[in-house]
Protein backbone atom coordinates (compact mmCIF):
# COMPACT_ATOMS: atom_id res chain seq x y z
CA UNK A 1 0.00 0.00 0.00
CA UNK A 2 1.38 3.38 -0.94
CA UNK A 3 0.72 6.48 1.03
CA UNK A 4 1.09 9.74 -0.77
CA UNK A 5 1.82 12.91 1.12
CA UNK A 6 1.24 16.29 -0.24
CA UNK A 7 4.19 18.67 -0.15
CA UNK A 8 2.59 20.55 2.74
CA UNK A 9 2.25 17.40 4.88
CA UNK A 10 5.81 16.24 4.21
CA UNK A 11 7.27 19.63 5.07
CA UNK A 12 5.28 19.61 8.32
CA UNK A 13 6.69 16.16 9.07
CA UNK A 14 10.25 17.33 8.39
CA UNK A 15 9.68 20.36 10.59
CA UNK A 16 8.34 18.17 13.41
CA UNK A 17 11.38 15.90 13.10
CA UNK A 18 13.74 18.87 13.29
CA UNK A 19 11.92 20.25 16.34
CA UNK A 20 12.08 16.84 18.01
CA UNK A 21 15.81 16.56 17.31
CA UNK A 22 16.48 20.03 18.70
CA UNK A 23 14.45 19.30 21.81
CA UNK A 24 16.30 16.00 22.32
CA UNK A 25 19.64 17.74 21.86
CA UNK A 26 18.63 20.44 24.36
CA UNK A 27 17.71 17.78 26.94
CA UNK A 28 20.99 15.97 26.34
CA UNK A 29 23.03 19.17 26.85
CA UNK A 30 21.15 19.92 30.06
CA UNK A 31 21.81 16.41 31.38
CA UNK A 32 25.52 16.65 30.55
CA UNK A 33 25.70 20.01 32.35
CA UNK A 34 24.05 18.54 35.45
CA UNK A 35 26.44 15.58 35.47
CA UNK A 36 29.47 17.85 35.09
CA UNK A 37 28.20 20.19 37.79
CA UNK A 38 27.57 17.28 40.17
CA UNK A 39 30.97 15.81 39.38
CA UNK A 40 32.66 19.15 40.16
CA UNK A 41 30.73 19.45 43.43
CA UNK A 42 31.68 15.91 44.42
CA UNK A 43 35.34 16.67 43.67
CA UNK A 44 35.21 19.80 45.83
CA UNK A 45 33.60 17.82 48.68
CA UNK A 46 36.28 15.13 48.40
CA UNK A 47 39.06 17.70 48.54
CA UNK A 48 37.45 19.35 51.57
CA UNK A 49 37.09 15.94 53.24
CA UNK A 50 40.78 15.10 52.67
CA UNK A 51 41.93 18.47 54.04
CA UNK A 52 39.71 18.01 57.08
CA UNK A 53 41.16 14.54 57.74
CA UNK A 54 44.71 15.92 57.74
CA UNK A 55 43.85 18.95 59.87
CA UNK A 56 41.92 16.86 62.41
CA UNK A 57 44.75 14.35 62.69
CA UNK A 58 47.26 17.16 63.27
CA UNK A 59 45.11 18.51 66.11
CA UNK A 60 44.83 15.01 67.63
CA UNK A 61 48.54 14.16 67.57
CA UNK A 62 50.05 17.65 67.85
CA UNK A 63 52.44 17.32 64.88
CA UNK A 64 52.35 16.99 61.09
CA UNK A 65 50.53 13.78 60.24
CA UNK A 66 52.54 11.03 58.61
CA UNK A 67 51.18 8.50 56.15
CA UNK A 68 51.40 5.82 58.83
CA UNK A 69 48.99 7.80 61.02
CA UNK A 70 46.15 6.78 58.69
CA UNK A 71 44.75 3.44 57.62
CA UNK A 72 45.46 2.37 54.02
CA UNK A 73 42.03 3.35 52.68
CA UNK A 74 42.02 6.84 54.18
CA UNK A 75 45.64 7.43 53.13
CA UNK A 76 44.86 6.36 49.56
CA UNK A 77 41.82 8.62 49.36
CA UNK A 78 43.74 11.62 50.72
CA UNK A 79 46.50 11.09 48.14
CA UNK A 80 43.95 10.60 45.36
CA UNK A 81 42.23 13.89 46.16
CA UNK A 82 45.25 16.04 47.10
CA UNK A 83 48.23 14.44 45.38
CA UNK A 84 51.52 13.16 46.85
CA UNK A 85 51.85 13.40 50.62
CA UNK A 86 53.94 16.61 50.77
CA UNK A 87 51.52 18.35 48.36
CA UNK A 88 48.57 17.07 50.41
CA UNK A 89 50.02 18.61 53.57
CA UNK A 90 50.54 21.87 51.69
CA UNK A 91 47.00 21.82 50.29
CA UNK A 92 45.63 21.34 53.81
CA UNK A 93 47.62 24.36 54.98
CA UNK A 94 49.76 22.30 57.35
CA UNK A 95 53.07 22.77 55.58
CA UNK A 96 54.54 25.76 53.78
CA UNK A 97 55.24 25.52 50.07
CA UNK A 98 59.01 25.67 49.56
CA UNK A 99 60.38 28.51 47.40
CA UNK A 100 62.10 25.96 45.13
CA UNK A 101 58.73 24.36 44.34
CA UNK A 102 57.10 27.73 43.69
CA UNK A 103 59.78 28.69 41.13
CA UNK A 104 59.51 25.27 39.42
CA UNK A 105 55.74 25.64 39.03
CA UNK A 106 56.13 28.90 37.09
Amino acid sequence: MFVLFSFANSSKLVLLCIINLLYSFDLMVKRVFVVLKDSFMIKEKNIAWAKEQLQTKQQEIGRLPKKDDFDETTRSRIKAFLGPWPRALEAAGLKEVKQKQISQRR
